[in-house]
This record gives C-alpha cells, structure tokens and sequence, in this order.
C-alpha cells in the first residue's frame, strides 16, 4: 500500500470519527436540554401546587370564619331582618290540570324527515 492510499484511508476514517463524534454530542445537547426542561416542569408543578394549595385555603370556612370575627372585618352575618322565608303554600292554583297535548303521528314522521334533510 503506498502513502497516498493510506493519507486518504486516514483522512477518511477521521471524517467518519467526527462525524460520528458530533452526533454524539448533539445526542447529549439534546439530553441535557430535556432535564433542563423537565426540571423546569416540576418547579412549575409544584408551584401550581402550592398556589391552587393557597387558593383553597383561602376559600377554606375556617379561613372565612377567621376574617368573620377579625375585628376590623367589614363583613358581618346576616340578621334575622334581612332573612326571606319562603312557604309552602303554591300561590296559585290552577282548576284543572291542563290535558297533555295530542301528538300528530304525521306531523312527527314529517318534523323528523325535515330535519333530517340539510342544505
């Protein structure tokens, strides 16, 4: 084998080994970008944990009551002047109950074909 095959069979092989060695590192860029972003959906994760955690706390009777009975709260319990009752009794009744109304068999058959038909 004389020189110049080998020159070219050695620059062929290094071609190949950096190419191969720049996959490599874009395989372990790319690794590296998805934990980022992995981690970067936990902290959001638990974020929206811990807000959706203040929100009900927040909504949460005991939390309620607490601002209730504060002193300087401007919110109150309604009184027995502001409460509605509401009876039993219908306030009007009818003489008869009205008879439920015939349906036309025909005019179903023809609503349903009507309907069926778009333009």
């Amino acid at each position: 084998m004389n020189l110049f095959k080998f020159v070219k069979w050695v620059g062929f092989l290094t071609f190949l080994a950096l190419i191969y060695i720049h996959m490599q590192m874009s395989i372990i860029d790319n690794a590296y970008i998805q934990e980022r972003q992995d981690q970067r959906i936990k902290e959001l994760s638990e974020t929206n944990g811990n807000m959706r955690y203040a929100i009900l706390h927040l909504k949460s009777a005991n939390y309620i009551g607490d601002k209730i009975f504060a002193d300087k709260s401007d919110m109150k319990f309604v009184d027995q002047a502001n409460v509605i009752t509401v009876s039993s009794v219908p306030v009007a009744t009818a003489a008869e109950p009205a008879a439920p109304e015939k349906k036309d068999l025909a005019g179903s058959l023809l609503s349903m074909l009507n309907n069926g038909i778009k333009k």
